[in-house]
């Protein structure tokens, strides 16, 4: 699953009495910088980006999506992050 898509994943599970179960769940995998949801990071995924740099946490501007490394800004970390799949899909 390193591509980005939709995947279905089914876990089985039987109990002590032989009845099984299964459930599907649909994972969504993105690429990092995907702002815009639609499969790669390009032009219009910068301009989000470009609109929460230099934000953090409680800040408007601030994106969580756009802070990739989860440490409540978005700063050049996540600009590194951003730029290493930029055009990527």
């Amino acid at each position: 699953m390193g591509q980005a898509g939709s995947y279905d994943v089914a876990f089985t599970a039987t109990d002590t009495a032989g009845l099984i179960d299964t459930e599907v769940v649909t994972i969504t995998v993105r690429i990092p910088g995907d702002l815009d949801r639609d499969g790669d990071a390009d032009e219009a995924d910068l301009s989000i980006f470009s609109t929460t740099f230099g934000w953090g946490g409680g800040s408007p501007s601030y994106n969580p999506e756009a802070d990739f490394d989860q440490d409540e800004d978005v700063d050049g970390t996540d600009l590194s992050v951003f730029s290493g799949n930029f055009s990527r899909n």
